[in-house]
């Protein structure tokens, strides 16, 4: 049985994944950007929440429920600067939906 050695990065990047999703739907089920969200997303990632929160925000719609997520990792590249990693979700939305904010 051999050892991933980059067992630990991958445990951290798809921790780190985890906190960002959550609060992005934490984001969307209040219509309000979440103060974790700039933690855990930047550049594409979070214009892209900032985006969709913003589309929801002016058809005053929110998302209720939850998601089920099963993140997988693509790569990881630890010695490059920047560290560089792909990260695949398979998201189940099927109890995930938009409502009317009132």
């Amino acid at each position: 049985m051999s050892v991933d050695p980059q067992a630990g990065e991958k445990a951290a990047l798809l921790a780190a994944y985890g906190a960002m999703t959550a609060a992005e739907e934490r984001s969307y089920a209040t219509a309000k950007v979440d103060p974790e969200l700039g933690k855990h997303a930047t550049d594409k990632a979070l214009a892209d929440i900032q985006a969709t929160l913003f589309w929801y925000q002016q058809r005053g719609t929110v998302m209720k429920g939850a998601p089920v997520h099963s993140p997988a990792i693509d790569s990881l590249d630890t010695l490059g600067d920047p560290l560089r990693a792909a990260v695949t979700d398979c998201m189940d939305s099927s109890a995930y939906d938009k409502v009317d904010k009132a």
